[in-house]
């Protein structure tokens, strides 16, 4: 006989895993769509791709230094939201290129950074919205 607890960590770092892969993917087609919104131009996967992980990693080690110095509490939170969002815009900004090879500047890296935050946030209400209505109709 196996232990239980071990395979249930097993099986809990297989979904982690496979939730971080999906999210990079899904990530970085949203972040296609909304250079394509913003520039009128898509760059490539592999690219978006390498935006995704380095912006990911950036905003965490960020946020998590200000969760250090930062007392919790609501201020903070909105704190780590804004500094992670000017993290996120930073990092397009230096990632992607136009195609006519130079750099976009800040403020549309920006905009692009908010689109993709709609466009994700929009995802995450019809996922909720599912996701409540199954747990509504399971109740019944």
């Amino acid at each position: 006989m196996g232990n239980g607890f071990a395979a249930a960590a097993g099986l809990g770092m297989g979904v982690l895993v496979i939730g971080i892969i999906v999210g990079i993917i899904v990530g970085a087609l949203i972040l296609m769509l909304a250079t394509k919104l913003v520039e009128k131009f898509t760059p490539s996967f592999g690219r978006a791709v390498v935006a995704t992980i380095v912006g990911m990693i950036a905003s965490f080690i960020v946020r998590w230094l200000l969760g250090l110095a930062l007392s919790a509490g609501v201020l903070s939170g909105l704190i780590s939201i804004v500094v992670g969002f000017l993290v996120t815009a930073f990092v397009i900004m230096k990632m992607i290129m136009r195609p006519t090879g130079d750099a976009m500047p800040y403020g549309r890296a920006c905009l692009i950074a908010l689109v993709e935050w709609v466009i994700m946030l929009v995802i995450a209400l019809i996922i909720a919205f599912a996701f409540g209505g199954v747990m509504l109709a399971a109740m019944h």
